[in-house]
């Protein structure tokens, strides 16, 4: 019962048709040039031409896609100044750019989504953009001389689609025939399921390591730029939702706290249609970067019922619906973002929320900003929802219950391992490693890496984690003791931290404990995200 119009010259599919439930686009993507997949089940395969290749067929055996003859997609590389929701502010800011010589343009992307002729939501966005550039380096130059003192960021933007030839096989590796870029997978009946094997799914802390993809639905195999494939999954909105919560939640979650999850899903899910992908044949990644999916997973009656007892329902602010993130644990604070102007300047957080009743405990901390009060933040937690000393609940689960404080400690060689992987270059003995640059919640946005060999810069969560730890430490919410041997040179480093995840948004831990303590999804949704209106825009 939906249509979208897609406004301005994104990159983008075909939108999706009046008055048809939209089927979302999920797309798994990896670096591969062979795949094996098993159908249970009759199915048909297609070709770019829509002609079939196989019909109506059915085998208890592996089939194999294979890539051939690639052709890697050309790009432009653009600069973006900000993100703007009025075209008015885009156009504001850009004549002061133009002032200084600097010509700019503005791209439009996202647009609006109506439910039975009325509009449900506008998440048009007016993108303020220098001039394409042919080279990531030369647009970075460009920046750096013409931009100084304006906060930027470097974007691609596809000249021409990558194009390769699929080749399919059977299990004696019979070729049955090929396809310009793209195969399609479709199931003759319901109850068939498609498997892909060697697949990497997102792994879901307290669930089990899948070493497989489930898929039901068509499902399309298509070449991406820089030798990767994707596997584009199409399914229904609730049915996406049903998923995503699934792998979320765990089966002693409290009913309040699954439904509060279903409508963040949602709202992030129809919040980001169009904006997120414009480069991409497909709506959503399967990565964190849109949200963690990895394909079909058996959906618990309580999951069910969450998504039924609130569908439709989405958080909005300023009538736009907002993109609502989740977290496990924040530790205590909120992190929340300017979600209405998308200015890159800012794009860091605000101020944080305590999550907790009595914000005034955050007086005793004074500014996280600095590291020895972020010291007596973690040693000296405050009564949050999210502090696991005081949610007096058995099933309450262990990852968790685990990471309101917690501590990880490496050897000095195993840190200059990790952090010479990440860098792509031995870095030497590791001297030391300095949090230079932390926000308004004491999480680290910049570290700097002190070595023999060489020093390193590291910027963003994601990669500051990635870089110091095998596995990824549990937040950047940390402070770090190195233990030195009697010459002062350092044998192992401690770090002491807070929370799990980059503690935006919903916080599953402190969210558990409300729901524990009465709370219905309403007064969850309204803790954690300030200054929104809960509202059902579809019945169907």
């Amino acid at each position: 019962m939906f249509d979208k119009s897609h406004l301005g010259n994104g990159n983008y599919h075909d939108p999706i048709c009046v008055n048809e439930i939209p089927k979302l686009k999920v797309g798994f993507v990896e670096q591969k040039d062979l795949l094996d997949f098993k159908v249970a089940g009759k199915f048909s395969a297609y070709n770019d031409h829509g002609v079939a290749i196989l019909k109506g067929v059915s085998s208890p055996l592996k089939w194999r896609l294979k890539v051939e003859n690639r052709k890697q997609v050309q790009y432009s590389y653009n600069i973006l100044i900000g993100k703007f929701t009025r075209k008015e502010a885009a156009a504001e800011n850009g004549y002061q750019l133009l002032e200084k010589g600097i010509g700019v343009r503005i791209k439009t992307y996202g647009g609006k989504l109506f439910h039975n002729g009325k509009e449900i939501n506008d998440n048009t966005e007016y993108w303020l953009i220098v001039d394409q550039l042919p080279s990531k380096t030369e647009a970075q130059e460009f920046a750096k001389k013409m931009l100084a003192g304006i906060s930027y960021s470097i974007i691609s933007e596809k000249i021409n689609e990558p194009h390769a030839i699929l080749e399919l096989f059977d299990n004696e590796f019979e070729k049955l025939g090929e396809s310009g870029n793209t195969l399609k997978i479709v199931p003759d009946s319901k109850e068939s399921v498609i498997y892909v094997y060697e697949f990497k799914g997102h792994h879901f802390p307290g669930k089990p390591v899948r070493n497989k993809l489930v898929f039901e639905g068509p499902v399309e195999f298509r070449c991406m730029d820089n030798g990767r494939i994707a596997i584009i999954n199409e399914m229904e909105i609730n049915e996406y939702v049903e998923g995503i919560l699934a792998q979320y939640a765990h089966e002693n979650y409290p009913n309040e706290l699954l439904k509060s999850l279903a409508v963040s899903i949602r709202s992030k899910t129809l919040a980001n249609l169009c904006i997120d992908h414009f480069n991409d044949p497909f709506d959503l990644c399967s990565t964190s970067h849109c949200l963690p999916f990895s394909g079909r997973i058996e959906v618990s009656k309580n999951v069910s019922k969450a998504v039924r007892e609130t569908r439709g329902v989405v958080m909005k602010q300023k009538n736009r619906i907002i993109s609502a993130e989740t977290s496990y644990v924040c530790g205590g604070l909120i992190e929340t973002v300017n979600s209405n102007e998308k200015h890159l300047k800012n794009s860091n957080s605000l101020f944080p929320i305590f999550d907790g009743d009595n914000g005034e405990n955050l007086k005793d901390y004074d500014d996280l900003t600095a590291n020895e009060n972020l010291k007596k933040w973690v040693t000296e937690p405050p009564n949050a929802y999210c502090n696991s000393k005081f949610i007096l609940d058995f099933d309450f689960p262990g990852h968790l219950r685990n990471y309101f404080r917690w501590k990880v400690s490496y050897e000095r060689n195993e840190l200059e391992h990790f952090i010479s992987q990440y860098a792509g270059r031995k870095i030497g003995s590791l001297f030391e490693i300095l949090p230079s640059l932390r926000n308004h919640s004491g999480r680290i946005q910049e570290v700097e890496i002190l070595a023999s060999d060489t020093n390193l810069t590291i910027t963003g969560e994601r990669e500051i984690c990635k870089s110091l730890s095998e596995k990824g430490l549990p937040s950047t919410c940390f402070y770090v003791e190195p233990q030195l041997d009697a010459d002062g040179f350092p044998l192992s480093f401690t770090f002491y931290g807070a929370g799990f995840g980059n503690g935006a948004g919903l916080c599953q831990a402190g969210a558990y404990n409300m729901a524990l303590k009465g709370a219905s999804y309403d007064e969850i949704l309204k803790h954690y995200f300030r200054n929104i209106n809960i509202k059902k825009i579809y019945e169907d």
